[in-house]
């Protein structure tokens, strides 16, 4: 279950129910969703490195959202693909916009070779070189593959770097999604006794999970306008 909240009054904006074991493909959906629900021109969406997908980040920014995911970052990763020590990781190859070209620790430079398949579904940029092969480091700190070092890069890798600096240049938005997404849950599973669900598939589950949610929203809106408030805003906008 993903939800999406409005930062200014903490309510339930948005929420999506799946069966799916991963968050991977679900960024663009709860955050549209939200983004209609409020009836917003603009929006941010701010998530954890569960929901980091380049498609849906596009996507996000195609429709005027604007998203902050942390990324996922593994040094297993790395070794697997055979770079041995951490000053030849990708993030320490410099990219050069204009040439679209990588300049690698040691000054060689990669060129764009194709586009390659990275398997389900999935392609992205090819670069590489043939300099490798008179490089100190070649088979020791950079690369194991004796063709030399290829460096991938993803079809949608600027809005990635856009996304980073933004994280980077305000480390708040992370922070405040803490705030926000841990304090439904929380209430939903303990003061609400829903650590567990009393239906069985995904449409009963959707009916179920979104009387709580409205509940939690009636709770939240009592809590911060009061009872009377409440009733009386109601009584205006049945009004208008």
């Amino acid at each position: 279950m993903e939800s999406a909240v409005d930062s200014k009054n903490h309510l339930v904006a948005e929420y999506y129910v799946t069966n799916l074991p991963s968050d991977k493909n679900e960024l663009a959906k709860v955050a549209m969703g939200a983004k209609e629900n409020l009836g917003a021109e603009k929006l941010d969406a701010i998530a954890d490195s569960g929901f980091f997908d380049a498609e849906h980040i596009k996507t996000c920014v195609d429709n005027g959202i604007t998203p902050y995911v942390t990324e996922q970052r593994s040094i297993g990763s790395a070794l697997r693909a055979g770079i041995p020590t951490p000053e030849f990781y990708k993030s320490e190859f410099l990219y050069d916009t204009k040439a679209d070209t990588y300049i690698c620790p040691a000054g060689r430079k990669l060129e764009f070779m194709r586009i390659a398949d990275k398997g389900k579904g999935r392609s992205a940029k090819l670069y590489g070189t043939t300099a490798c092969s008179k490089c100190p480091f070649f088979l020791t700190k950079c690369t194991a593959d004796s063709s030399g070092r290829k460096i991938y890069r993803g079809l949608h890798e600027e809005l990635i770097e856009e996304m980073r600096k933004r994280i980077k240049n305000d480390p708040s938005k992370m922070e405040l999604r803490k705030e926000l997404c841990e304090h439904p849950f929380g209430t939903m599973k303990r003061a609400f006794n829903q650590g567990y669900l009393l239906l069985k598939g995904v449409r009963k589950v959707n009916g179920e999970i979104g009387l709580t949610m409205l509940a939690y929203n009636m709770r939240r809106a009592i809590n911060i306008l009061g009872a009377r408030g409440l009733i009386n805003g109601t009584i205006q906008i049945g009004m208008q």
